[in-house]
């Protein structure tokens, strides 16, 4: 099992934000895990409701074999508001490779409402 380790400043957002991508690193003990190649692939499962979707932008993996991606949020993917399970897949060379945030969690992406009146 691999760990995913995001940039901690992606949670919380606003309903609508697509103004940063959010940004993994997949790591094992003894470092990086290679991903160039890798098909990388997303949902947000509500915590609350279960409801899950699907987020279909683009990743992009680091050039520099780094173990590093971002996704840049699509509207849709942030659209409403709660706290949402991120669930992220990443098939190499036809074998996944499970991740988790170390601890066998999945990360939380709080999506929070819009003040009144914007």
């Amino acid at each position: 099992m691999a760990t995913v380790i995001p940039v901690d400043d992606y949670s919380p957002i606003l309903v609508g934000d697509t103004g940063n991508p959010f940004s993994i690193y997949v790591a094992r003990k003894n470092g990086y895990i290679s991903i160039l190649g890798a098909t990388i692939t997303m949902k947000l499962r509500n915590a609350s409701t279960g409801v899950i979707k699907a987020c279909t932008g683009i990743w992009s993996i680091d050039s520099n074999d780094n173990g590093k991606a971002s996704y840049a949020f699509q509207s849709n993917d942030v659209d409403t508001a709660g706290s949402w399970e991120i669930w992220i897949t990443i098939i190499k060379n036809g074998a996944p490779v499970h991740v988790d945030d170390g601890t066998g969690n999945p990360k939380i992406l709080v999506i929070n409402p819009l003040p009144a009146g914007v």
